[in-house]
């Protein structure tokens, strides 16, 4: 708490009204963050930017949709809330990104962070842009060239077909198994 006066040649003047004044402000703009796939989920993790003096207390996550336009996300990833507060990550699930947020097969799945403290919201940081990083997935193409195999006899039917071998027809993690 400050208070400030005046003097000249014939003394001081009162003081003025009291002031609290305070050396913080809100927090500065996050890094980008970090998004990666973790089986179904994309999970987004972020750091905390400086805090300017008074800690972090909340965070706003923003996720692009089909249109390039970021979206806030509350459901999966409140930062206002235990635990992805204190984490600094979320998990959605990438049906949601998809379904919910319209975002096509290999896609570069985009979010920015927003940090607050008790003096407010910062500025939103830069969209995560690594060419690497998620990417949305999805179920495999239609298997193709479903055909009699050789050893089809009388007592038995063999089918062949091309395994999906290529990552836009695999559409995401490794083939599990093929089902007749």
């Amino acid at each position: 708490m400050f208070k400030v006066r005046a003097f000249n040649v014939h003394g001081w003047g009162p003081f003025s009204i009291p002031v609290t004044i305070r050396a913080a402000t809100q927090p500065d703009i996050p890094a980008p963050p970090t998004l990666t796939i973790n089986n179904i989920l994309v999970q987004i993790r972020w750091n905390v930017p400086y805090e300017n003096s008074a800690s972090v207390n909340g965070y706003k996550v923003f996720i692009a949709d089909g249109n390039g336009v970021f979206q806030y996300e509350t459901k999966y990833c409140n930062g206002l809330i235990e635990p992805v507060k204190s984490q600094r990550l979320c998990e959605i699930p990438m049906a949601v990104l998809r379904d919910q947020f319209g975002l096509a097969f290999d896609t570069l799945i985009q979010a920015k962070i927003q940090a607050r403290n008790e003096f407010g919201y910062g500025q939103i940081s830069e969209a995560n842009t690594d060419p690497t990083g998620a990417r949305i997935q999805t179920r495999p193409v239609s298997v193709k060239n479903v055909r009699r195999g050789d050893a089809t006899s009388e007592t038995q039917i063999e089918i062949k077909w091309d395994k999906l071998l290529a990552f836009n027809e695999i559409r995401g993690p490794s083939i599990i198994s093929y089902h007749l």
